[in-house]
């Protein structure tokens, strides 16, 4: 069965609505394992990720299906309701599940929930907003052990395809793998490389993917970052400065995927350091950016101790950096890498450690992987074919800390064993 929504997308001044095709989402099957024990939840992630959406479909398929009620805190109508007297009028709800949307928009509300946690035994309260709730204060003072966390990302790209929430790379971290690999049909390396190319080229936005054209696309991403803009950062910091804010999100995509210093964005944006601090956690809190720490096997080694930045979505630092008319560029791809590696960590009852690795030395590796009492190194390229120098890095890296398997991620079609222990794995298989 398909299921659709309608989204809505403006354009010049026109509301358009756009239908959708509701995809399975492979985090649902992760909260329906707990949510009947957890009866309180929270769910975060950027705009328009299906938060919602996921959270209807969830308790369509369950007993609560007729039980619920939907707040949205987006209605400023509504914010004014529950102003005061907030508990006792959420008490009163006739049904036992209530569904707050936007909870980041009127912060009363956790400690409001905090109180229905602990006095209404009868009820279950799932939240959802489009800002990482845990790194607000608020909420850590409030929820903090009384609720079950989740985040939701753009759309995986297994995700296009159907809900499974374990791919190939799972595989590999199994303890008795042996090294067999799925070949391809040419039949199914054409569907996979087209819908490949649109999930990187443009992201994982559900209207997005939906959008049949490719101006249809760049509007809905052009119109999103606006948005983004002018409603989700004034609503985390109305003192921020729209002007400076968008020159500090164009200066922090040019560096997606690349070591992260905020001093030198600070000099570039003409802003304090504690500026670039402060709108840098702001990027993380709306969900947009995530920053991955260094590898650290032996700590008596001199390695580089800043973070990697990352956005989350390619289709939204592309359309900043206004690359969607162009090629993928390589950093870019490994920023869709990077989103597919956290998409895949963020269903794992037990999230695999992620980490960057690079000596001050110069030697470099993309990814380390931790999982499974297994680490594996994880190099980038976007080449169709690999060669030697390719992989030189991931050698010395394996043979110092005694690992015998190591992955190069390329857009290739097939499986390559190119040194011992050491296997380029087209993006298509490994992320499917």
């Amino acid at each position: 069965m398909s299921f659709f929504c309608y989204e809505t997308l403006q354009i010049n001044n026109l509301i358009v609505k756009i239908q959708c095709m509701i995809y399975k989402r492979r985090l649902q099957k992760l909260i329906s394992t707990v949510y009947n024990s957890d009866k309180n939840i929270i769910i975060t992630g950027a705009r328009q990720t299906g938060k919602s959406t996921l959270l209807e479909k969830l308790l369509a398929e369950s007993l609560y299906k007729n039980n619920y009620s939907y707040i949205t805190f987006d209605d400023p109508d509504v914010r004014d309701f529950y102003s005061a007297n907030a508990v006792e009028k959420l008490s009163a709800e006739n049904k036992d599940v209530l569904i707050l949307d936007e909870v980041q928009k009127f912060p009363k509300i956790f400690d409001v929930v905090k109180v229905l946690i602990d006095r209404a035994k009868n009820k279950h309260c799932f939240l959802t907003g489009s800002s990482q709730l845990m790194l607000l204060k608020s909420v850590q003072e409030s929820l903090a052990g009384r609720v079950s966390l989740f985040k939701m990302y753009p759309l995986a790209f297994s995700e296009l395809f159907d809900d499974r929430t374990e791919i190939f790379l799972d595989k590999i971290f199994e303890p008795n793998f042996n090294n067999k690999f799925p070949t391809l049909s040419l039949t199914q390396k054409k569907d996979l490389d087209y819908k490949l190319f649109q999930h990187q080229s443009f992201g994982g936005y559900p209207a997005v993917l939906n959008s049949s054209d490719i101006e249809t696309k760049q509007r809905w991403l052009h119109n999103y970052k606006n948005t983004y803009l002018e409603k989700d950062i004034k609503d985390l910091s109305s003192s921020i400065e729209l002007e400076k804010m968008s020159k500090f999100l164009n200066i922090v995509a040019d560096r997606t995927g690349q070591i992260y210093s905020y001093s030198e964005v600070a000099r570039d944006c003409q802003i304090s350091v504690t500026s670039a601090n402060n709108y840098t956690k702001l990027m993380q809190i709306s969900c947009q950016i995530q920053l991955l720490q260094p590898y650290y096997a032996n700590i008596s080694k001199r390695l580089i101790k800043a973070p990697k930045l990352y956005f989350l979505d390619t289709g939204l630092v592309r359309t900043i950096l206004k690359n969607t008319e162009k090629n993928l560029s390589g950093k870019e791809y490994e920023t869709w890498v990077f989103s597919e590696l956290i998409k895949w960590q963020s269903v794992k009852n037990i999230p695999p450690e992620i980490y960057y690795y690079r000596t001050s030395a110069g030697l470099e590796i993309d990814f380390i992987v931790k999982y499974k009492d297994k680490t594996i190194p994880i190099e980038v390229k976007m080449k169709d074919r690999i060669y030697s120098t390719d992989y030189r890095a991931l050698k010395l890296f394996m043979s110092q800390y005694k690992i015998n398997f190591g992955i190069i991620v390329y857009k290739g079609d097939t499986v390559e064993n190119v040194a011992a222990g050491i296997y380029a794995i087209p993006d298509k298989i490994l992320f499917l």
